[in-house]
């Protein structure tokens, strides 16, 4: 299973910048940009109660 704080976490490390972090009742994302520039969205499935 996916974690969004660790893949942040890794990203981070590896030189990238969060750009933003939302939780939701079904979803964890950050949105992140690579030292490359290119951005892209890390996302973890969090069903209600699961």
């Amino acid at each position: 299973m996916a974690d969004r704080d660790q893949t942040v976490a890794d990203a981070e490390r590896l030189g990238a910048r969060v750009l933003t972090l939302s939780d939701t009742d079904w979803t964890r994302a950050a949105t992140i940009r690579d030292p490359q520039g290119v951005e892209f969205t890390a996302s973890q499935f969090t069903p209600p109660g699961g």
